[in-house]
């Protein structure tokens, strides 16, 4: 997903506010190697989607992944390999 110019939008004395979403999902691998995912939350903040992390992975240390450009990353936990969050932000351009 690519922004754009807000300056386009101010010429023509239109208020844009950019709003983002965080949708979280949960995903677990087994000792089999079988991966169970959860439903995906919808969060509203990068505070939530931290909290969110350090409570479903235990207040342990994490890290952050992604490649360049992309919306989407995953979240894990150093030393489990266990678990993981696949996140993908989502741009909402409110109009007033």
């Amino acid at each position: 997903m690519s922004l754009f110019k807000i300056d386009k939008y101010l010429k023509y004395n239109v208020c844009v506010i950019l709003m983002f979403k965080y949708h979280v999902t949960k995903f677990f691998m087994n000792e089999n190697n079988q991966v169970t995912s959860y439903p995906t939350e919808i969060l509203d903040s990068r505070n939530q989607v931290f909290e969110f992390a350090q409570d479903f992975f235990n207040n342990k240390k994490l890290y952050s992944t992604h490649e360049e450009g992309s919306n989407e990353s995953y979240i894990k936990c150093v030393g489990d390999d266990s678990k993981m969050i696949h996140l993908s932000t989502k741009i909402q351009i409110l109009q007033k």
